[in-house]
């Protein structure tokens, strides 16, 4: 239910980046997206939550989210570099793959800070932190 939800949120927003003639955009969205994931992500990691900042990084979860979903449909740059031409299309099917199960994770992540479950919280981080490794590993030389 979770991944269909997710998927269902990234073809909104794919059709509504096409309609705002967003569907091309710099080589280096990839990577400032990345940046914006990676500074939210350890701001999270960071940060205790409580009822003083709970919503703040419930939204720091939700841009997170939305950032990793306004780049599952792009092509790393290294992928166009590096894999022959015949194989880019299925190499992009597993990046987007992939992105579609960190945004899943993404929304555990809030879940987890909805219910400010800490222990939740420390968990979901992880395993965003593990898949961008991994991620990392596969598609960044």
């Amino acid at each position: 239910m979770r991944f269909a939800l997710v998927f269902i949120m990234m073809l909104s927003f794919t059709d509504l980046a096409s309609a705002q003639g967003l569907a091309t955009p710099p080589e280096n969205k990839i990577k400032a997206a990345m940046k914006i994931m990676g500074a939210n992500l350890k701001l999270i990691a960071q940060t205790p939550v409580d009822a003083t900042n709970q919503a703040a990084l419930v939204a720091k979860a939700q841009e997170l989210r939305a950032q990793i979903l306004s780049v599952a449909g792009e092509t790393p740059e290294e992928l166009a570099k590096t894999v022959p031409a015949d194989q880019l299309a299925s190499a992009r099917l597993v990046y987007e793959k992939m992105m579609i199960n960190v945004a899943s994770q993404a929304v555990d992540l809030e879940v987890a800070l909805r219910k400010g479950d800490q222990a939740l919280v420390k968990d979901a981080v992880k395993a965003m932190a593990d898949s961008k490794s991994d991620g990392h590993d596969q598609f960044k030389p």
